[in-house]
């Protein structure tokens, strides 16, 4: 079984997932490609049901920082 992500860091990685975008002034659509991960995936994460896997994650945040 896979672990439990705290809802916490859910919320927190929606919320500098929807800064990003807006920031970019890309739709949810937009940033799903520039993040090459699928429309519903990247609107699950904003809306905090889901989050990726650490590793995912760490890497989905460095690409939104360059």
């Amino acid at each position: 079984m896979g672990q439990r992500v705290p809802q916490k860091r859910k919320d927190d990685f929606a919320r500098q997932l929807k800064a990003w975008r807006a920031d970019r002034g890309l739709t949810q659509r937009e940033a799903a490609e520039a993040l090459e991960v699928p429309h519903a995936t990247l609107r699950n994460w904003e809306i905090a049901r889901v989050s990726p896997r650490s590793t995912l994650r760490l890497m989905l945040e460095r690409q939104m920082k360059g």
